[in-house]
């Protein structure tokens, strides 16, 4: 489903996800979707562009790296509860206690005013951890 400016779907995103993990819960993503494009309905990027699409291109990185369909749903809420009416509380009945875990996590990073914007990932399928940094400045993103 394309609209606007959004050149990312949540079918590029699913289809993606079924490439490498057939098993997905692509109701979860799918869910996850419909509640931040409704969360951000009315919402605008600076740029103009519908606020949804930073999501979606943050959880279309997350495919890139295999990443599981808790941490692919958690990318597509995690500006949800920073900037729209919905708590942790409603995250944790709606996703579950693991969905909600990792939201407030990342909202918890962008509240810190460092140099560089540091997201933390558990990859389950390699059990290690991985770190995206963003330079603010330089709007250059890394991933280690």
């Amino acid at each position: 489903m394309k609209t606007d400016n959004m050149d990312i779907t949540i079918d590029d995103i699913i289809n993606t996800v079924k490439s490498y993990n057939p098993q997905a819960n692509f109701d979860l993503i799918t869910k996850a979707y419909n509640l931040a494009y409704e969360a951000h309905a009315d919402q605008k990027r600076i740029s103009g562009e519908m606020y949804i699409t930073h999501p979606l291109h943050v959880a279309m990185i997350l495919t890139d790296l295999h990443i599981d369909d808790v941490t692919i749903a958690a990318a597509l809420l995690h500006d949800v509860v920073e900037d729209t009416i919905y708590t942790i509380e409603q995250m944790k009945e709606l996703f579950g206690e693991e969905v909600a875990m990792l939201i407030d996590g990342v909202t918890k990073l962008s509240k810190m005013k460092y140099k560089f914007l540091c997201y933390i990932i558990y990859v389950k399928q390699y059990k290690e951890y991985r770190m995206w940094t963003v330079d603010k400045k330089k709007s250059r993103k890394y991933m280690w």
